[in-house]
């Protein structure tokens, strides 16, 4: 769990009321007033953050799936598919992480984001792909796939590690 921005901001706007106290009633009760009003907003704020974390979802129900070629060739790009399915009824906007080989190289963003939109039914799929390029033979160990959402209050972010642990072999083309 990791506090979001807008959390650090709502945060930092808690001084202006604070400030605000303290200049208007000058002298050690306005101190006093004005620690007790950033007490007492900073409370608030940790209660609303416990509440939104309480309702964000949970992924023990989530799935997902690693999709490669059965053998990726040498000099050539594979196509590498990540596919979830969350049980959300919201859309959110997701940012995968897929552990790949440090040796192979990846071709486009680090990160993949995506929006989900819920339709009808109970559980959404939604996909990402990105590709890699070998240029060695060998074999090579995936290992998970981090996903990192924001919750519904928007004051935290939460990430979980799905296990998608594997392993892929890579053999030069016919025409090599």
């Amino acid at each position: 769990m990791i506090v979001s921005r807008r959390f650090l901001i709502l945060f930092g706007l808690g001084l202006l009321p604070t400030i605000l106290v303290w200049q208007l009633w000058p002298g050690r009760e306005g101190l006093t007033f004005a620690a007790a009003t950033l007490v007492l907003y900073d409370l608030a704020l940790v209660a609303a953050t416990i509440v939104d974390w309480r309702r964000t979802e949970d992924p023990g129900e989530w799935q997902v799936e690693r999709r490669l070629p059965s053998r990726l060739l040498i000099g050539e790009e594979s196509q590498i598919e990540i596919v979830l399915t969350l049980p959300v009824r919201r859309s959110m906007r997701l940012v995968v992480r897929d552990e790949y080989p440090p040796e192979l190289e990846r071709r486009g963003t680090r990160e993949m984001v995506l929006l989900t939109r819920p339709e009808r039914g109970e559980r959404q799929r939604a996909r990402v792909s990105y590709r890699l390029y070998a240029d060695r033979r060998g074999e090579y160990h995936f290992g998970d796939v981090v996903v990192r959402w924001q919750s519904r209050g928007g004051l935290l972010i939460r990430q979980s590690r799905f296990p998608a642990a594997g392993l892929c072999r890579v053999y030069p083309g016919i025409d090599k």
